[in-house]
């Protein structure tokens, strides 16, 4: 799904959505996780993958057009577009640095189900 203002779909299209890492790049994250709403079925699920501004502002990259967030902002975005944050798990994973070294991090999928 891609969203911008508006996107190519009908109301109420999808069961469930999934998006990750890209909720850093949206330039109103209410207008887009509405659009989002628009497409998703009542009752439908949406689930958003993001690492937490904690974990992301020691990252070099993310200082170059990335908006940071932490886990109650995300849920505060989605109330605020008529979802009800039903799951939210935070978990680690490993993976390899500039020098071949391997990082752990942190990661939160949040899930909300369309009102």
């Amino acid at each position: 799904l891609t969203v911008g203002v508006t996107n190519p779909f009908e109301e109420e299209r999808f069961d469930k959505i999934f998006t990750t890492n890209t909720i850093y790049f949206w330039e109103n994250p209410e207008e887009y996780t509405r659009e989002i709403g628009r497409v998703l079925k009542t009752g439908g699920v949406l689930s958003v993958g993001f690492i937490p501004k904690r974990v992301m502002q020691h990252i070099p990259f993310s200082k170059h057009g990335f908006t940071l967030y932490e886990e109650a902002t995300v849920k505060r975005v989605l109330e605020t577009c008529g979802f009800n944050v039903i799951a939210e798990v935070t978990e680690k994973e490993i993976i390899t640095g500039a020098h071949g070294e391997d990082i752990e991090r942190e990661f939160v999928i949040t899930t909300a189900k369309k009102l």
